[in-house]
């Protein structure tokens, strides 16, 4: 099962669940199908298509989608890709020593800083322009 239509089904069991609504035939079976082959030694992500060898996570690419808006934003706030890799690694080896632990910055925090914070709570950062710039780029 795909990407999109396994956050589809899980969509529609959120919506359903939430509205006290009855969960969709379809999405039942595959949750139950898939709590049945966890209960009989699957690990649940993988029993649900949520993951498999050479796949993305789901959880990843919500972490990478996260990273990468944070980063279109801090991009236009540097003043674009060459500046945003320059403080993306003054920040790294300065303040996100320090906040690295924090939910989120400090109070008083630049707008520049709060977003890469944000982008750095998600996982690795690229710091090469090329790599920011594909980012940003959307590709």
């Amino acid at each position: 099962m795909g990407t999109d239509s396994t956050n589809l089904l899980l969509t529609q069991i959120r919506d359903a669940l939430v509205e006290g609504n009855p969960v969709p035939t379809e999405a039942a079976r595959w949750l139950l199908a898939g709590i049945a082959a966890h209960v009989a030694g699957s690990r649940l992500d993988q029993a649900l298509g949520l993951s498999a060898p050479g796949r993305v996570s789901t959880a990843s690419m919500v972490r990478m989608a996260r990273r990468d808006l944070a980063l279109r934003e801090a991009a236009t706030l540097a003043g674009g890709v060459e500046s945003l890799a320059r403080a993306l690694v003054r920040f790294e080896s300065g303040r996100w020593r320090h906040w690295r632990d924090r939910s989120n910055p400090p109070e008083g925090a630049s707008e520049l800083d709060r977003l890469l914070h944000r982008a750095l709570k998600q996982g690795r950062c690229p710091t090469s322009p090329k790599q920011l710039r594909r980012i940003v780029a959307g590709t």
